[in-house]
């Protein structure tokens, strides 16, 4: 066996989480590795030490060390969405954008202010970070394919996209945040029952009224 497969990232697992940026990827992971499927989680290549152009490689290796192709996850989220779940998890912890206070959330920006006043917050974070990327992005390029030319059902609420290097399935976030429709997706991705095993949810944090809030807020004035 060649030092290539056995040095590769992705020898041991059976699925790679290849998702954007706050799109459930430590929920999704948690539960595959809970449930018995051997699973890690990216949002970059560098997340899991592969260089940009070396995926597909990898992808290859994988597939001749266990003959069968890696299962990658994708979910796609709106990418607004995305931006205002990533400020609300992090003001949770910020006495102000440039101090940080572990303790005593109820000292925390999203506690303090007014809505008005985390909405320029807010505002200020979006041009700090200008957006995610978006992973779905990376691994078409790595692919050689198109984003376009991918499949998405959308009365089944998923895609399944065989490769020869990869069998890429799509989910959107907003259908599959519901735990009764996750659930039932991942099992019919990997063939086997998934118990649940939530993690870094906002909706579990104290932040859940003020995300809430927000979330209405957008959407309305959109």
């Amino acid at each position: 066996m060649s030092d290539e497969i056995i040095n590769s990232p992705l020898s041991e697992i059976e699925f790679l989480v290849f998702s954007s940026h706050k799109t459930a990827t430590q929920t999704i992971t948690k539960s595959l590795n809970a449930s018995g499927t051997k699973a890690r989680h990216c949002h970059t290549l560098d997340n899991i030490d592969i260089p940009e152009g070396d995926f597909r490689s990898c992808l290859d290796a994988y597939r001749r060390q266990h003959m069968r192709a890696l299962g990658i996850i994708s979910v796609f989220r709106d990418p607004l969405d995305r931006l205002v779940s990533s400020f609300f998890q992090s003001a949770s912890r910020w006495l102000s954008p440039s101090e940080l206070i572990e303790q005593q959330p109820e000292r925390s920006l999203i506690n303090r202010l007014s809505f008005d006043a985390l909405g320029k917050v807010f505002c200020d974070y979006c041009l700090q970070f200008n957006g995610f990327g978006e992973s779905l992005e990376i691994i078409c390029k790595e692919l050689g394919i198109a984003v376009a030319d991918l499949r998405f059902s959308p009365s089944e609420n998923l895609g399944a996209n065989d490769r020869d290097s990869c069998h890429l399935f799509l989910m959107r976030f907003d259908v599959m945040s519901d735990d009764q429709a996750l659930g039932p997706l991942l099992e019919r991705i990997t063939g086997t029952t998934i118990a649940l095993s939530s993690e870094n949810v906002s909706a579990g944090k104290a932040l859940s009224a003020s995300f809430v809030s927000c979330m209405h807020n957008t959407s309305t004035s959109a």
